[in-house]
């Protein structure tokens, strides 16, 4: 998945912290173990099915849920640092697919 056109320009800090996640290979791991993320982890906010899109980069889905505003923002960059992490960096080089349900 590539940002939008312009998207580092427009915001702040916050986007030099998004825009990390699309650069390849730039969120390998940084130690994180599933342990370091289970309770966010078990509140399945997001997860990494094993599915693949078409051009067999791994896809991130955001499941519709009532609560994300209790989500603390650091246990969301924790848990999408860590499941950036999971697939292998050759399946990650073709980019990710985010699905976010807003139902």
């Amino acid at each position: 998945m590539n940002p939008p056109e312009g998207a580092a320009e427009e915001g702040g800090a916050a986007d030099s912290d998004v825009d990390a996640f699309f650069r390849t290979g730039s969120f390998r791991n940084d130690g994180l173990k599933a342990s370091d993320v289970l309770p966010i982890l078990k509140e399945k906010v997001a997860f990494v099915s094993g599915g693949r899109d078409k051009r067999g980069g791994p896809i991130l889905t955001f499941p519709a849920r009532s609560n994300h505003d209790r989500i603390r923002q650091e246990d969301l960059r924790k848990l999408v640092t860590y499941l950036a992490s999971v697939p292998s960096e050759d399946v990650c080089k073709r980019g990710f697919t985010v699905i976010i349900d807003m139902r």
